[in-house]
């Protein structure tokens, strides 16, 4: 399920995608699905 209000962001090319409306199934990009972020992966994101 895709949380809404959360960023996904995709391990190959760094594309980030904000949910605004929440559903089913799986985000996906460059071929391969889409992973929750998390502040490890967004250093340059304050808090």
């Amino acid at each position: 399920m895709n949380e809404l209000g959360k960023t996904y962001v995709c391990g190959m090319c760094g594309t980030e995608v904000f949910v605004e409306n929440e559903g089913t199934g799986t985000l996906h990009c460059c071929k391969k699905p889409m992973k929750m972020a998390v502040e490890e992966d967004r250093p340059w994101v304050e808090g």
